[in-house]
């Protein structure tokens, strides 16, 4: 049995294009590579998790189909973002359920603390109630510029290709956003350490 962990992502796309038994071991290994970011995307933008388990699901099918109609010049993750903030706006537009808050999202407490000891667990357990109220205090675009670099590390160029917005505009945003972050929570670092 092939390791597809030794293979990159455009190497992966290739065989997904192709088929064959090769398919599902490529498909399964971009899966395990951006699953748990997709779906905490999905969660942080849907107000309930059948929304964001549909979209998430959805964006997975249009994946493997437009790779296996030849779409093969694709940079991952970005293109998986791109396609599930297209999925969310259209539900979004459709249903008028649309959500940006990160606050009730158990995702980020996984994503931010993974393999860490009880005593470091604690600690940013604070640190991201903190981020939590200082994230409700920024607009539409701040938050999905703040959520998608900080918390799923994408680039200002992948996170410019995603929204349609200037990298310039991205990084700019990204600091301002940033900024505000840092003002925002200011005052309970320094309670914290008294």
């Amino acid at each position: 049995m092939k390791d597809f962990g030794k293979y990159d992502d455009k190497q992966l796309i290739a065989l997904i294009h192709v088929g064959g038994n090769e398919l599902e071991g490529a498909f399964k290994e971009v899966y395990n590579r951006y699953s748990k970011r997709m779906f905490s995307y999905c969660r942080m933008k849907c107000t309930n998790m059948h929304d964001a388990e549909d979209i998430f699901q959805d964006m997975w099918l249009i994946f493997c189909n437009t790779v296996k109609q030849g779409k093969v010049d694709i940079e991952l993750p970005h293109y998986l973002f791109g396609i599930a903030r297209n999925l969310i706006l259209q539900k979004g537009n459709k249903d008028k359920k649309f959500n940006s808050s990160i606050v009730d999202n158990p995702d980020l407490d996984f994503i931010i603390s993974p393999n860490i000891s009880l005593e470091a667990s604690l600690e940013k357990q604070d640190l991201i109630q903190i981020i939590k109220i200082a994230y409700c205090y920024l607009n539409e675009k701040q938050k999905e510029t703040f959520y998608l670099k900080w918390f799923v590390g994408l680039t200002s160029s992948e996170i410019s290709q995603i929204t349609g917005d200037s990298i310039d505009s991205i990084k700019q945003r990204s600091h301002r956003t940033m900024d505000k972050v840092l003002k925002i929570i200011e005052p309970f670092i320094k309670d914290s350490k008294k």
